[in-house]
């Protein structure tokens, strides 16, 4: 029993990931000393989070906003991101550990840390534009103006016949992620529950949740952006993903007036070019979870680790417990903002379930013309909303694969799970 030899961290292959860090005994041993184990589990669950291997990582990419289906399905009551597999819907990426398959491990962990790691773009800001009918583009057709203002005399009588704008837009990059996190946080648990007998974790998602950084720590900074590569950027992936028969357009020429003679009708408006809007004013950085959260580390520590046993889902996941913020959160990620429908969303400042304002022509108005004419007007009442820029999220769990010999001895042997219980207080994650 004294010349047992056991090796702490031993690297070795697991599932053919030559990378990874085990937990288990060296080469060579004739006896099994028990408090040797002991103080192997011991110094393993006492080891600092920084140095602990990531045995667990599943991360979601989404290029923008998803479907109104997919926000409902992927972003429901129970978002399982470590079981959701290689594709889940309205997700582009997927990142995933090697060992882990179909949601499980594949060999015997010893789980010490978990993470949640909330990733929005590291800039944000809104521009105004035009929602345009994807018709009225076309290589062989010139390319529609885009005002900042127009009237529905203007949208009669101004352009082409079928290259009027459908209604004002504005594109929003970043803040919509911001926003969504802040929701998701506050509406969801961080819920562990192992096989049918062990609840590891319930409380609320707040208490973990982790936004890296995205500058320098305690800093933000303010410039410009063109965003003419974020509107063709929005424009692809709303026509070719999410299916609109509408894109965003940049602001390029100003209203300035109207004529009450020259058009089709009076009070057809007269525009002058600018590049004003080609620019929008930016803040880097996005929003500062961490410090809201006062949640400044990048891995949560479990005050028991626990041994979990290979094959079964780990169970890992955010579950609803805030039905409000949670189809807030659910409404940012949706690309129809949660009215399902059009893509983009089309709304007015008051919905039809409070008495409504309808959507289209408003009621009218004079207008005095340049040439000295008071004329009728309209404007349409909705907005089309456009969304831009990248969300991240994962689920990490941080600890040790555990040999085959060091799991059997464990399995086999109830003194000394007791004594790992005890010592080290670690759990053993099956029924005894």
């Amino acid at each position: 029993m004294a010349n047992a030899r056991i090796s702490r961290l031993s690297k070795q292959p697991i599932n053919g990931d030559k990378t990874k860090t085990g937990l288990g005994f060296g080469a060579g041993f004739g006896g099994l000393d028990q408090a040797g184990i002991v103080a192997l589990f011991k110094s393993a669950a006492d080891c600092a989070i920084y140095a602990l291997p990531t045995v667990a990582k599943v991360q979601w990419e989404f290029g923008g906003p998803i479907s109104n289906s997919a926000t409902q399905k992927t972003l429901g009551a129970t978002i399982d991101i470590l079981g959701s597999g290689q594709n889940p819907d309205g997700v582009d990426e997927v990142y995933h550990t090697p060992g882990l398959i179909n949601g499980t491990f594949q060999t015997y962990v010893l789980a010490c840390a978990v993470g949640v790691h909330l990733e929005p773009p590291s800039m944000g800001w809104v521009a105004r534009g035009n929602a345009y009918n994807t018709s009225a583009f076309s290589p062989a057709i010139p390319k529609p103006f885009s005002p900042d203002f127009w009237t529905v005399t203007d949208q009669a009588g101004a352009w082409a016949a079928g290259q009027a704008p459908v209604a004002p837009a504005f594109l929003r990059y970043g803040k919509w992620a911001n926003l969504a996190f802040w929701y998701m946080v506050r509406a969801y648990n961080l819920r562990w529950t192992y096989g049918s007998l062990i609840n590891i974790l319930d409380e609320q998602l707040r208490d973990t949740a982790y936004m890296p950084p995205n500058s320098q720590e305690g800093s933000a900074g303010t410039s410009q952006e063109d965003i003419m590569e974020w509107a063709r950027e929005t424009n692809s992936r709303y026509v070719t993903q999410l299916g609109s028969g509408l894109i965003f357009e940049v602001v390029d020429t100003l209203r300035v007036g109207s004529v009450s003679t020259g058009g089709a009708a009076p009070g057809v408006g007269l525009f002058t070019p600018s590049r004003d809007f080609e620019f929008a004013d930016v803040v880097y950085g996005g929003s500062d979870l961490r410090s809201g959260l006062n949640c400044d580390k990048e891995f949560r520590t479990l005050t028991n680790p626990y041994i979990l046993k290979p094959g079964v889902p780990i169970g890992l996941v955010f579950e609803e417990q805030n039905s409000d913020l949670a189809n807030l959160f659910r409404q940012q990620f949706d690309a129809t903002d949660g009215f399902g429908g059009l893509v983009p969303a089309q709304y007015t400042e008051l919905g039809f379930s409070s008495g409504g304002i309808l959507p289209g022509a408003g009621s009218t108005f004079n207008e005095r013309t340049v040439d000295g004419v008071t004329v009728p007007q309209q404007v349409v009442a909705q907005r089309a909303e456009f969304k831009c820029g990248p969300a991240l999220m994962s689920n990490e769990i941080k600890g040790w694969e555990i040999s085959e010999q060091l799991a059997d001895m464990v399995k086999n042997d109830d003194n000394l799970r007791a004594q790992i219980c005890s010592e080290c207080g670690c759990y053993v994650g099956w029924a005894a």
